[in-house]
């Protein structure tokens, strides 16, 4: 039996969403998104410009914005009262143009409860910087590894290893739920991916005898989609 997981607003993917910025690559990862079903006003899968999604060449973000969509950008999910923007950028603070876009996107109105900036690069000092006492969260997936941590004037940095196979830090392949409640408080459940309805014996390990009296009986059980909670048989 499994619990019940909200939809999310929206699905954010933190770039390298192809191995070589392939036309082909992409197309597959257009034809993947695609096919996700809408989950409320806005866009529906939200992706970030990765480095192994540039092509050679002076414009080497051409491709990924003529097949995925822009590398900068903001908008805005909530009712008035409590609307939060997303900034979408690629290794920001970067150029003095990048800080100067991304100065003018953290001062727009109206004034949000958070501001969340998505971006495939770990954040920089100078990053950090720049949006502390303005930003709530920095979520980045370039190092291939699942931490959060505080960053300096309290922003929160989530970084989340990939979702296909496993990270540089041994997780395993997966996605985080990231929520935000009505007060502005922010909460971060990594899921492991890739898993449908499975359960194993992990206790009493095989072979194993028992005594007279009753043997208790350790289950792993786990599902991708939604936490487990209750298990018969």
């Amino acid at each position: 039996e499994q619990g019940v997981v909200p939809r999310p607003e929206f699905i954010v993917s933190l770039g390298d969403v192809t191995a070589y910025a392939k036309r082909s690559e992409f197309e597959a990862y257009k034809a993947i998104t695609a096919s996700t079903l809408p989950t409320g006003d806005g866009p529906n899968v939200v992706s970030t410009l990765g480095n192994h999604d540039e092509t050679l060449g002076p414009d080497r973000s051409a491709r990924f914005e003529e097949l995925v969509g822009p590398t900068h950008a903001v908008f805005h999910r909530g009712p008035p009262e409590a609307v939060d923007r997303f900034i979408i950028g690629y290794d920001l603070p970067g150029s003095p143009e990048r800080r100067a876009w991304l100065l003018a996107a953290l001062a727009l109105a109206p004034k949000p409860r958070n501001i969340f900036i998505l971006q495939h690069h770990n954040p920089s000092r100078a990053l950090v910087r720049l949006v502390r006492g303005r930003a709530a969260a920095i979520l980045s997936g370039d190092w291939h590894t699942s931490r959060v941590t505080r960053e300096a004037g309290g922003v929160l940095s989530v970084s989340t290893g990939p979702f296909n196979f496993g990270g540089l830090d041994q997780t395993p392949a997966g996605f985080r739920l990231v929520s935000v409640r009505s007060t502005g408080a922010i909460t971060t459940r990594l899921r492991t991916g890739l898993i449908e309805r499975r359960a194993e014996i992990v206790e009493p390990h095989a072979p194993a005898t028992c005594n007279r009296g009753v043997l208790p009986i350790v289950v792993s059980a786990y599902d991708s989609r939604a936490p487990v909670a209750r298990a018969s048989y």
